[in-house]
């Protein structure tokens, strides 16, 4: 970024404290962490020159994890139907589902709850997988 005269310095101080640092990759991220320095340089018409380092210190925050139910298809919710007397069903898209976090590699928990329970203690969850404790 370069502002270039001749320009009043007052144009220039006001210019100066309107210069921001923004990232493009908002959300989700896993950026470099290390300070950023940025130099300014101020010269006048006479050729004479002073320098100045802003240091940018960037903080990271912890990204959720993204939970998508249906995997390729749109949104992330999922349904299936259940027939009376029939097999079990999936509560997600057993090809596709998955589990993303762009900035952790291990999850702590899963949990899965009724939203409603029309029929109580007739209807229960359960799960195939058993080196995770349920």
């Amino acid at each position: 970024l370069v502002l270039s005269g001749p320009a009043p310095l007052s144009d220039f101080i006001t210019a100066l404290r309107s210069i921001t640092y923004t990232h493009l990759e908002r959300f989700p991220g896993n950026p470099d962490t290390s300070n950023r320095l940025i130099r300014v340089q101020v010269t006048d018409l006479s050729g004479g020159m002073d320098s100045a380092t802003s240091t940018i210190s960037f903080g990271a925050v912890n990204d959720a994890p993204i939970l998508d139910l249906n995997g390729k298809a749109s949104g992330t919710a999922f349904s299936n139907v259940f027939v009376e007397r029939g097999d079990p069903v999936r509560i997600s898209d057993q090809a596709n589902a998955t589990v993303f976090d762009i900035d952790n590699a291990t999850i702590t928990s899963l949990e899965v709850t009724f939203v409603n329970r029309p029929d109580g203690t007739e209807e229960f969850l359960a799960s195939a997988v058993s080196d995770i404790a349920v």
